[in-house]
């Protein structure tokens, strides 16, 4: 169950940093505030890092 829980965050996660790059990039401001998201919703620096470069590598996760 713990790891269906992190999966959801991952791929909510991924849909915020699509939502970001709807205008073609992300400036720093956005990155800020992506970072403290996904730090408070317990993703480290390293995956948000991973995530930002490949958001593609995240399986999307409907919301139920």
């Amino acid at each position: 169950m713990e790891q269906e829980i992190r999966n959801q965050r991952l791929s909510h996660f991924r849909n915020l940093i699509a939502i970001a790059f709807s205008d073609g990039s992300v400036d720093e401001s956005e990155k800020d505030v992506m970072l403290a998201i996904g730090k408070r919703i317990g993703i480290t620096s390293y995956e948000i890092q991973e995530i930002l470069e490949n958001p593609d590598n995240i399986e999307l996760c409907i919301p139920k």
